[in-house]
């Protein structure tokens, strides 16, 4: 908490805090402001809004503290789903719980509250019920819904994260096939019906309350926005593809049979499912990568925990050092990618002291407009420095796109 108050929000939901505080004054989404991309990502952001309002708080520090909360809430709920099936390991757990809150509230760094950020934190109890299925382990039905919730929610957020929730779905099916008919077990459980519900329900409300989206807004980005895309040699050297090289190559390390535990393998699953979202966008930016990254370092640090700390407490798996000295390579390997991520998702796209020399030459409440192919020029600089932004949309993104 400390040091998110001391850091910038980023381009992206400063902007859609804009879209939300307009919304609330009246204004109509997609027609009176416009955004590219579909209602929920400006609805994740309402909360916030609202209870500062209600509380004196500054929308910014609201959505820190609600995604803090929703982050220890999404851990605590994954810790027990898998307690529920005694999957959890309790030597090992305090090293975890660092690991994940580092994972989850530090390393996103200026990529903290993106969509991709909470996504990632709404998946993981869906993860840890795919973990039980998996080891045919039942999930209570409590449980169950409130990670089919996560799950869902996370899929409204963009349709590209239906692929981190679906693709550990072959996997759990493969093994509850001593069950009579495996897939459709794997597809109708109560966590699956959960999650299809809540994006049935998001659909439908699309058409109901935001038909601009569907009539003007989507035909012009599926026309223009779809298609500006990454040239293939910047891509193939994009951060989060070496980054998840290298965390392919520290699970190699800890040993080929580490893949093969149902928990792991499902996390890396839904790694493999945002690649696949990121790759589809096709983009680049950091924050596309980020849950690629936490996710696979979550794979490596349960992987390492739960081997380590019993090797260095359990005299029956030898001395410490002679078994786990390749799991303290590991270590230090996974510590040094968490880092060097961390770094990466730390660049911002603003320009140094902008917004302090201009609050200190412009009057009080500046209107603000800028010329830019995308919102990082013009957000958060004017919240920054207490403007309000004078026109309909967050950047020039068409003529940045043809």
């Amino acid at each position: 908490m400390i040091v998110r108050s001391a850091s910038t929000t980023c381009a992206d939901v400063s902007w859609l805090l804009t879209v939300g505080e307009r919304m609330l004054a009246g204004a109509r989404p997609y027609v009176d402001i416009i955004e590219t991309n579909p209602p929920a990502s400006f609805l994740i952001y309402m909360p916030a809004i609202v209870i500062g309002r209600i509380v004196g708080l500054a929308p910014e520090i609201a959505v820190t503290v609600l995604v803090f909360i929703a982050a220890l809430g999404s851990v605590a709920l994954a810790q027990r789903i898998l307690a529920e099936g005694r999957l959890r390991h309790p030597a090992s757990e305090p090293l975890l719980l660092a690991a994940a809150l580092f994972l989850l509230l530090i390393m996103p760094a200026y990529v903290f509250g993106q969509r991709e950020h909470i996504a990632a934190i709404a998946v993981l109890p869906m993860l840890a019920a795919y973990g039980a299925r998996a080891q045919r382990v039942r999930v209570a039905a409590g449980l169950a819904v409130l990670a089919g919730l996560g799950a869902g929610v996370a899929i409204a957020l963009k349709p590209h994260f239906a692929l981190p929730v679906l693709l550990p779905l072959p996997y759990v099916a493969m093994h509850l096939r001593g069950k009579a008919k495996g897939w459709i077990a794997a597809a109708l459980t109560i966590e699956m019906l959960t999650a299809g519900l809540v994006v049935a329900s998001y659909l439908a409300s699309i058409l109901l309350f935001f038909p601009a989206f569907v009539s003007d807004t989507l035909p012009e980005v599926a026309a223009v926005y779809l298609s500006a895309k990454m040239s293939l040699p910047q891509f193939a050297t994009n951060p989060t593809l070496l980054l998840s090289a290298a965390i392919l190559l520290t699970l190699r390390l800890i040993g080929r049979g580490s893949f093969g535990e149902p928990t792991t393998a499902v996390l890396l699953l839904a790694e493999a499912g945002f690649l696949a979202a990121m790759l589809i966008q096709f983009k680049g930016w950091p924050y596309h990568g980020y849950p690629v990254v936490a996710l696979g370092l979550m794979a490596c640090a349960r992987l390492v925990a739960q081997r380590l700390v019993p090797s260095a407490t359990d005299p029956k798996q030898g001395t410490p050092i002679g078994a786990s000295s390749r799991l303290v390579v590991a270590a230090v390997a996974a510590f040094t990618i968490a880092c060097l991520a961390t770094s990466y998702f730390a660049d911002d796209d603003q320009i140094p002291g902008l917004a302090t020399m201009v609050a200190r030459l412009a009057p009080p409440h500046p209107k603000v407009i800028a010329l830019s192919g995308g919102v990082g020029l013009g957000h958060p600089f004017t919240r920054l420095v207490g403007g309000e932004w004078a026109t309909r949309q967050g950047s020039q993104w068409i003529l940045a796109s043809v």
